[in-house]
Protein backbone atom coordinates (compact mmCIF):
# COMPACT_ATOMS: atom_id res chain seq x y z
CA UNK A 1 0.00 0.00 0.00
CA UNK A 2 1.35 3.39 -0.66
CA UNK A 3 1.59 6.24 1.73
CA UNK A 4 1.14 10.13 1.34
CA UNK A 5 1.44 13.16 3.80
CA UNK A 6 -0.57 16.17 3.62
CA UNK A 7 0.93 18.45 5.27
CA UNK A 8 -1.33 22.06 5.82
CA UNK A 9 -2.50 24.88 8.33
CA UNK A 10 -5.94 24.81 9.38
CA UNK A 11 -7.56 21.36 9.20
CA UNK A 12 -10.51 19.77 11.14
CA UNK A 13 -12.59 20.76 13.18
CA UNK A 14 -11.97 24.59 11.90
CA UNK A 15 -11.02 23.84 8.18
CA UNK A 16 -10.18 26.35 5.94
CA UNK A 17 -10.68 26.99 2.25
CA UNK A 18 -7.15 25.38 1.48
CA UNK A 19 -8.29 21.97 4.54
CA UNK A 20 -11.41 21.90 2.61
CA UNK A 21 -9.32 21.05 -0.86
CA UNK A 22 -6.79 18.57 0.89
CA UNK A 23 -9.62 17.10 2.50
CA UNK A 24 -10.96 16.03 -1.15
CA UNK A 25 -8.01 15.25 -2.64
CA UNK A 26 -7.04 13.19 0.96
CA UNK A 27 -10.48 11.29 0.75
CA UNK A 28 -9.89 10.33 -2.88
CA UNK A 29 -6.10 8.79 -1.97
CA UNK A 30 -8.38 6.60 0.67
CA UNK A 31 -10.81 5.64 -2.10
CA UNK A 32 -7.96 4.52 -3.97
CA UNK A 33 -6.21 2.35 -0.79
CA UNK A 34 -3.92 4.76 -0.27
CA UNK A 35 -2.45 4.98 3.40
CA UNK A 36 -3.21 8.89 4.13
CA UNK A 37 -1.90 10.61 7.15
CA UNK A 38 -2.28 14.56 7.55
CA UNK A 39 -0.74 17.22 9.70
CA UNK A 40 -2.48 20.90 10.64
CA UNK A 41 -2.10 23.35 13.72
CA UNK A 42 -3.63 22.43 16.72
CA UNK A 43 -5.12 25.90 17.65
CA UNK A 44 -6.86 25.12 20.65
CA UNK A 45 -5.70 22.92 23.43
CA UNK A 46 -9.67 20.98 23.44
CA UNK A 47 -8.72 19.46 20.46
CA UNK A 48 -6.52 15.86 20.33
CA UNK A 49 -2.77 16.23 19.33
CA UNK A 50 -4.08 13.06 17.07
CA UNK A 51 -7.77 11.70 15.93
CA UNK A 52 -8.85 9.51 13.14
CA UNK A 53 -11.64 10.60 11.01
CA UNK A 54 -12.67 8.59 8.52
CA UNK A 55 -9.47 6.79 7.89
CA UNK A 56 -7.14 9.78 7.90
CA UNK A 57 -4.65 9.72 10.37
CA UNK A 58 -4.41 13.16 11.43
CA UNK A 59 -1.46 14.59 13.66
CA UNK A 60 -1.34 18.69 15.52
CA UNK A 61 0.98 20.64 16.11
CA UNK A 62 0.65 22.85 19.27
CA UNK A 63 0.97 26.67 17.75
CA UNK A 64 2.54 29.49 19.58
CA UNK A 65 0.78 31.23 22.09
CA UNK A 66 0.15 34.36 20.35
CA UNK A 67 -1.28 32.58 17.44
CA UNK A 68 -3.85 30.78 20.42
CA UNK A 69 -4.40 34.48 21.39
CA UNK A 70 -5.92 35.29 18.80
CA UNK A 71 -8.29 32.39 19.02
CA UNK A 72 -9.62 33.67 22.12
CA UNK A 73 -12.51 36.12 22.07
CA UNK A 74 -11.61 37.60 25.21
CA UNK A 75 -7.97 38.28 24.48
CA UNK A 76 -8.69 39.60 20.96
CA UNK A 77 -8.22 43.58 22.30
CA UNK A 78 -4.83 42.94 24.09
CA UNK A 79 -3.69 41.29 21.09
CA UNK A 80 -4.66 43.80 18.86
CA UNK A 81 -2.42 46.63 20.91
CA UNK A 82 0.57 44.47 20.88
CA UNK A 83 -0.07 42.87 17.12
CA UNK A 84 2.35 45.82 15.74
CA UNK A 85 5.03 45.19 18.06
CA UNK A 86 4.99 41.72 17.17
CA UNK A 87 4.60 41.82 13.44
CA UNK A 88 7.30 44.55 13.69
CA UNK A 89 10.01 42.36 14.98
CA UNK A 90 9.03 39.56 12.63
CA UNK A 91 9.46 41.74 9.67
CA UNK A 92 13.21 40.24 9.10
CA UNK A 93 11.55 36.64 8.74
CA UNK A 94 8.18 37.96 6.97
CA UNK A 95 6.13 36.29 5.58
CA UNK A 96 7.20 33.60 7.90
CA UNK A 97 5.88 34.16 11.44
CA UNK A 98 7.42 31.99 13.99
CA UNK A 99 10.43 30.26 13.54
CA UNK A 100 9.31 27.67 16.15
CA UNK A 101 6.53 26.36 14.35
CA UNK A 102 8.66 25.77 11.81
CA UNK A 103 10.91 23.55 14.10
CA UNK A 104 7.83 21.69 15.64
CA UNK A 105 6.26 20.61 11.74
CA UNK A 106 10.04 19.21 11.20
CA UNK A 107 10.34 17.22 13.86
CA UNK A 108 6.69 15.82 13.50
CA UNK A 109 7.19 15.52 9.83
CA UNK A 110 11.06 13.49 11.03
CA UNK A 111 8.87 11.30 13.64
CA UNK A 112 6.33 9.76 11.55
CA UNK A 113 8.83 9.36 8.07
CA UNK A 114 10.69 6.88 10.03
CA UNK A 115 7.65 5.07 11.25
CA UNK A 116 5.95 5.22 8.02
CA UNK A 117 8.03 5.53 5.19
CA UNK A 118 5.84 8.21 3.28
CA UNK A 119 5.98 7.68 -0.73
CA UNK A 120 4.76 11.23 -1.14
CA UNK A 121 4.63 14.30 1.10
CA UNK A 122 2.29 16.82 -0.53
CA UNK A 123 2.55 20.36 1.53
CA UNK A 124 -0.51 23.11 0.91
CA UNK A 125 -0.14 26.56 0.51
CA UNK A 126 -0.88 28.26 1.84
CA UNK A 127 0.70 28.59 4.97
CA UNK A 128 4.15 29.91 3.45
CA UNK A 129 5.91 28.19 5.81
CA UNK A 130 5.21 25.04 4.77
CA UNK A 131 7.91 26.14 1.50
CA UNK A 132 11.15 26.69 4.30
CA UNK A 133 9.62 23.12 6.04
CA UNK A 134 10.52 21.13 2.90
CA UNK A 135 13.64 23.10 2.27
CA UNK A 136 14.93 22.01 6.08
CA UNK A 137 14.23 18.40 5.25
CA UNK A 138 15.88 18.50 1.92
CA UNK A 139 18.69 20.28 2.77
CA UNK A 140 19.73 18.84 6.77
CA UNK A 141 17.90 15.44 6.87
CA UNK A 142 17.98 14.57 2.40
CA UNK A 143 19.71 11.22 4.03
CA UNK A 144 15.94 10.44 5.82
CA UNK A 145 13.61 11.66 3.74
CA UNK A 146 13.44 9.28 0.60
CA UNK A 147 9.87 10.67 0.08
CA UNK A 148 8.67 12.64 -3.01
CA UNK A 149 7.83 15.94 -1.91
CA UNK A 150 5.27 17.84 -3.56
CA UNK A 151 3.82 21.51 -3.02
CA UNK A 152 -0.03 22.35 -3.81
CA UNK A 153 -0.61 25.90 -4.11
CA UNK A 154 -4.17 26.22 -3.19
CA UNK A 155 -3.56 29.78 -2.94
CA UNK A 156 -1.17 32.56 -4.59
CA UNK A 157 1.18 33.70 -1.88
CA UNK A 158 1.33 36.77 -3.50
CA UNK A 159 -2.09 38.07 -2.71
CA UNK A 160 -2.87 36.39 0.44
CA UNK A 161 0.24 37.41 2.44
CA UNK A 162 0.02 40.96 3.34
CA UNK A 163 2.64 43.47 5.76
CA UNK A 164 1.34 46.87 6.73
CA UNK A 165 5.40 47.34 6.90
CA UNK A 166 5.62 46.49 3.28
CA UNK A 167 4.37 48.11 -0.06
CA UNK A 168 3.44 45.72 -2.31
CA UNK A 169 6.39 45.45 -4.49
CA UNK A 170 8.48 44.76 -1.97
CA UNK A 171 5.96 42.33 -0.27
CA UNK A 172 6.27 40.57 -4.15
CA UNK A 173 9.86 40.65 -4.15
CA UNK A 174 9.89 39.12 -0.44
CA UNK A 175 7.74 36.19 -1.43
CA UNK A 176 9.42 35.79 -5.11
CA UNK A 177 12.86 35.27 -3.62
CA UNK A 178 11.70 32.54 -1.11
CA UNK A 179 9.57 30.73 -3.98
CA UNK A 180 13.14 31.13 -5.46
CA UNK A 181 15.05 29.52 -3.34
CA UNK A 182 12.90 26.79 -1.76
CA UNK A 183 10.62 25.65 -4.77
CA UNK A 184 13.53 24.23 -6.61
CA UNK A 185 13.64 21.41 -3.80
CA UNK A 186 10.71 19.96 -4.56
CA UNK A 187 10.14 17.26 -7.34
CA UNK A 188 6.59 18.23 -8.44
CA UNK A 189 4.97 22.16 -7.74
CA UNK A 190 0.85 22.50 -8.62
CA UNK A 191 -0.44 25.92 -9.52
CA UNK A 192 -4.18 26.80 -10.34
CA UNK A 193 -5.26 26.43 -14.27
CA UNK A 194 -5.97 30.08 -13.73
CA UNK A 195 -2.71 31.53 -12.24
CA UNK A 196 -1.01 29.70 -15.73
CA UNK A 197 0.24 33.09 -16.66
CA UNK A 198 1.90 34.37 -13.46
CA UNK A 199 3.73 30.95 -13.10
CA UNK A 200 4.39 29.81 -16.35
CA UNK A 201 6.17 32.78 -17.21
CA UNK A 202 10.02 32.24 -17.36
CA UNK A 203 11.39 33.88 -14.49
CA UNK A 204 9.99 30.89 -12.69
CA UNK A 205 11.88 28.53 -14.85
CA UNK A 206 13.76 27.27 -11.84
CA UNK A 207 11.22 24.98 -10.71
CA UNK A 208 11.59 21.46 -11.69
CA UNK A 209 7.98 20.29 -12.88
CA UNK A 210 5.25 22.76 -13.29
CA UNK A 211 1.46 21.20 -13.40
CA UNK A 212 -1.25 23.37 -14.03
CA UNK A 213 -4.58 21.65 -13.15
CA UNK A 214 -8.33 23.00 -11.47
CA UNK A 215 -8.86 23.65 -7.98
CA UNK A 216 -10.10 20.44 -6.22
CA UNK A 217 -13.06 21.34 -4.43
CA UNK A 218 -16.14 19.55 -6.15
CA UNK A 219 -17.84 17.48 -4.05
CA UNK A 220 -18.49 14.65 -6.11
CA UNK A 221 -20.24 12.45 -3.79
CA UNK A 222 -22.80 15.42 -3.06
CA UNK A 223 -23.49 15.42 -6.72
CA UNK A 224 -25.04 11.67 -6.65
CA UNK A 225 -26.94 12.60 -3.67
CA UNK A 226 -30.75 13.47 -4.66
CA UNK A 227 -31.78 17.45 -4.60
CA UNK A 228 -34.06 18.30 -2.28
CA UNK A 229 -38.19 17.38 -3.35
CA UNK A 230 -39.54 20.48 -4.91
CA UNK A 231 -40.56 23.63 -2.74
CA UNK A 232 -44.19 24.12 -3.42
CA UNK A 233 -43.61 27.27 -0.65
CA UNK A 234 -44.53 30.14 -1.91
CA UNK A 235 -41.17 31.16 0.09
CA UNK A 236 -37.84 30.94 -1.75
CA UNK A 237 -34.88 30.00 0.65
CA UNK A 238 -31.81 31.82 -0.50
CA UNK A 239 -28.32 31.04 1.46
CA UNK A 240 -25.14 32.67 1.75
CA UNK A 241 -22.43 30.69 3.92
CA UNK A 242 -19.00 32.49 4.41
CA UNK A 243 -17.56 36.06 6.27
CA UNK A 244 -18.84 39.23 5.97
CA UNK A 245 -17.26 42.39 6.74
CA UNK A 246 -17.18 45.90 5.97
CA UNK A 247 -14.28 46.43 3.96
CA UNK A 248 -14.66 42.58 2.11
CA UNK A 249 -17.99 40.69 1.51
CA UNK A 250 -20.17 43.23 2.51
CA UNK A 251 -23.77 42.59 2.28
CA UNK A 252 -25.44 45.67 3.04
CA UNK A 253 -26.24 46.91 -0.94
CA UNK A 254 -27.05 42.79 -1.59
CA UNK A 255 -29.50 43.29 1.19
CA UNK A 256 -31.13 46.31 -0.08
CA UNK A 257 -31.20 45.25 -3.37
CA UNK A 258 -33.25 42.11 -2.32
CA UNK A 259 -35.36 44.37 -0.37
CA UNK A 260 -36.36 46.76 -3.22
CA UNK A 261 -36.75 43.39 -5.64
CA UNK A 262 -39.67 41.46 -2.81
CA UNK A 263 -41.39 44.89 -2.56
CA UNK A 264 -41.37 45.31 -6.16
CA UNK A 265 -41.96 42.11 -8.13
CA UNK A 266 -44.13 40.65 -4.95
CA UNK A 267 -41.59 37.70 -4.05
CA UNK A 268 -41.23 36.05 -1.09
CA UNK A 269 -38.06 35.57 0.12
CA UNK A 270 -35.79 34.08 3.07
CA UNK A 271 -32.64 35.30 3.17
CA UNK A 272 -30.37 33.25 5.09
CA UNK A 273 -26.95 34.25 6.01
CA UNK A 274 -24.36 31.70 7.53
CA UNK A 275 -20.16 32.36 9.23
CA UNK A 276 -17.98 34.97 10.57
CA UNK A 277 -18.29 38.53 10.64
CA UNK A 278 -15.53 40.46 10.34
CA UNK A 279 -14.12 44.05 10.74
CA UNK A 280 -16.61 44.74 13.76
CA UNK A 281 -19.84 45.30 10.93
CA UNK A 282 -22.77 45.09 12.78
CA UNK A 283 -25.58 42.68 11.02
CA UNK A 284 -29.44 43.63 11.11
CA UNK A 285 -32.00 41.22 10.76
CA UNK A 286 -35.01 42.51 9.08
CA UNK A 287 -38.55 41.10 8.18
CA UNK A 288 -41.92 42.48 6.12
CA UNK A 289 -44.47 41.10 4.25
CA UNK A 290 -41.75 39.91 1.80
CA UNK A 291 -38.37 39.07 2.70
CA UNK A 292 -36.82 38.36 6.09
CA UNK A 293 -33.00 37.97 6.59
CA UNK A 294 -31.21 36.43 9.38
CA UNK A 295 -27.63 35.80 10.25
CA UNK A 296 -27.53 32.13 11.89
CA UNK A 297 -23.88 32.33 13.15
CA UNK A 298 -20.62 29.78 12.42
CA UNK A 299 -21.59 26.83 11.45
CA UNK A 300 -19.50 23.28 10.53
CA UNK A 301 -18.82 22.41 7.32
CA UNK A 302 -20.99 19.37 7.36
CA UNK A 303 -24.13 21.58 9.07
CA UNK A 304 -23.68 23.87 6.77
CA UNK A 305 -24.21 21.16 3.53
CA UNK A 306 -27.28 20.69 5.03
CA UNK A 307 -28.02 24.30 4.93
CA UNK A 308 -27.11 24.26 1.17
CA UNK A 309 -29.13 21.47 0.21
CA UNK A 310 -32.21 22.60 1.57
CA UNK A 311 -31.82 26.08 -0.13
CA UNK A 312 -33.56 26.84 -3.14
CA UNK A 313 -30.81 29.48 -4.53
CA UNK A 314 -27.05 29.94 -3.66
CA UNK A 315 -25.93 33.00 -3.39
CA UNK A 316 -21.89 33.88 -3.71
CA UNK A 317 -20.54 37.37 -2.51
CA UNK A 318 -17.71 38.29 -4.99
CA UNK A 319 -14.25 38.76 -2.96
CA UNK A 320 -12.86 42.40 -3.69
CA UNK A 321 -9.42 40.97 -4.93
CA UNK A 322 -10.32 39.41 -8.20
CA UNK A 323 -6.90 36.95 -7.79
CA UNK A 324 -8.08 34.79 -4.95
CA UNK A 325 -8.68 31.57 -6.04
CA UNK A 326 -12.80 31.26 -5.23
CA UNK A 327 -12.33 27.66 -3.87
CA UNK A 328 -15.80 27.89 -2.24
CA UNK A 329 -17.74 28.41 -6.02
CA UNK A 330 -17.20 24.36 -6.42
CA UNK A 331 -18.67 23.28 -3.61
CA UNK A 332 -22.04 25.68 -4.84
CA UNK A 333 -22.23 23.99 -7.44
CA UNK A 334 -21.65 20.45 -6.08
CA UNK A 335 -25.05 21.44 -4.96
CA UNK A 336 -26.76 21.46 -7.80
CA UNK A 337 -28.27 24.63 -7.10
CA UNK A 338 -29.25 28.19 -9.69
CA UNK A 339 -25.99 30.35 -8.03
CA UNK A 340 -26.82 34.18 -8.32
CA UNK A 341 -22.91 35.64 -7.75
CA UNK A 342 -22.96 39.43 -6.27
CA UNK A 343 -20.29 41.63 -7.62
CA UNK A 344 -18.96 45.11 -8.26
CA UNK A 345 -17.10 44.30 -11.53
CA UNK A 346 -17.99 44.23 -14.93
CA UNK A 347 -16.42 40.90 -15.52
CA UNK A 348 -15.88 38.86 -12.55
CA UNK A 349 -13.21 36.05 -12.15
CA UNK A 350 -16.56 34.30 -11.06
CA UNK A 351 -17.84 34.94 -14.49
CA UNK A 352 -14.77 32.58 -15.81
CA UNK A 353 -15.09 29.69 -13.35
CA UNK A 354 -18.63 29.58 -13.51
CA UNK A 355 -18.83 29.98 -17.76
CA UNK A 356 -19.59 25.83 -17.74
CA UNK A 357 -21.99 26.35 -15.79
CA UNK A 358 -26.23 26.76 -16.90
CA UNK A 359 -27.61 27.74 -13.97
CA UNK A 360 -26.30 31.16 -12.72
CA UNK A 361 -26.71 35.19 -13.21
CA UNK A 362 -24.04 37.84 -12.04
CA UNK A 363 -25.76 40.45 -10.86
CA UNK A 364 -23.43 44.18 -10.62
CA UNK A 365 -25.36 44.99 -7.07
CA UNK A 366 -23.51 48.57 -6.08
CA UNK A 367 -26.15 49.71 -8.61
CA UNK A 368 -29.95 49.59 -7.98
CA UNK A 369 -30.68 49.12 -12.04
CA UNK A 370 -34.19 48.03 -13.49
CA UNK A 371 -32.59 46.04 -15.52
CA UNK A 372 -30.68 44.08 -12.79
CA UNK A 373 -34.15 44.27 -10.46
CA UNK A 374 -35.78 42.26 -13.77
CA UNK A 375 -32.93 40.05 -14.59
CA UNK A 376 -32.96 38.45 -11.06
CA UNK A 377 -36.41 38.39 -10.90
CA UNK A 378 -36.24 36.19 -14.14
CA UNK A 379 -33.65 33.90 -12.92
CA UNK A 380 -35.79 33.21 -9.70
CA UNK A 381 -38.65 32.14 -11.69
CA UNK A 382 -37.06 30.44 -14.47
CA UNK A 383 -34.69 27.64 -11.67
CA UNK A 384 -37.22 27.80 -8.86
CA UNK A 385 -37.41 23.93 -9.54
CA UNK A 386 -34.66 22.95 -11.97
CA UNK A 387 -33.29 19.79 -12.17
CA UNK A 388 -29.39 19.58 -12.13
CA UNK A 389 -27.83 16.91 -13.89
CA UNK A 390 -25.05 15.79 -11.85
CA UNK A 391 -23.11 13.98 -14.90
CA UNK A 392 -23.51 17.48 -16.40
CA UNK A 393 -21.79 19.01 -13.81
CA UNK A 394 -18.98 15.91 -13.70
CA UNK A 395 -18.28 15.88 -17.52
CA UNK A 396 -18.05 19.92 -17.05
CA UNK A 397 -15.99 20.15 -14.11
CA UNK A 398 -13.67 17.01 -14.35
CA UNK A 399 -11.16 19.06 -13.58
CA UNK A 400 -12.32 20.16 -10.29
CA UNK A 401 -12.01 16.77 -8.70
CA UNK A 402 -9.04 15.42 -7.14
CA UNK A 403 -8.80 12.53 -10.14
CA UNK A 404 -6.12 14.92 -12.12
CA UNK A 405 -3.75 15.54 -9.52
CA UNK A 406 -4.42 11.70 -8.11
CA UNK A 407 -3.35 10.50 -11.72
CA UNK A 408 -0.06 12.63 -12.12
CA UNK A 409 0.97 11.27 -8.30
CA UNK A 410 -0.05 8.03 -9.48
CA UNK A 411 1.99 7.93 -12.54
CA UNK A 412 5.00 10.17 -11.35
CA UNK A 413 8.25 8.50 -12.45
Amino acid sequence: MKKILFVTGNYYPDISATGVCIDNVASYFIKKNWDVSVISKRNSLLWNKYENINEKKIYRIDVNFYERVVQNIFLKIVYKLFSNIINLVLLPIWPIKSIKIIKRYVKQIRTLNKREQFDFIVFAINPPFCLLVNYILKVKYKNEIKAKTVVYYLDMLMEECHSKFLNKEKTNNRIYNLERKTLPMFEMVFFSDSHKDIYNDERYDFIQKRYFIGLPSLMVDCLYENNKDTNNCEILNLVYAGSIGKENRNPDLIIEFFKRLCKEKKIKVNLNFYGKILDGYKFHTYQDNFIKINHGGCLSRTEMIEKYKKADFLLNIDNVNQNIIPSKIYELISMKKPILNFTIYNNSIIDYYLEKYKYFISVKYDKFSKKEIENVKEFLEENRNVKIDSLEILNDYIENTPESFFSIIKNYE
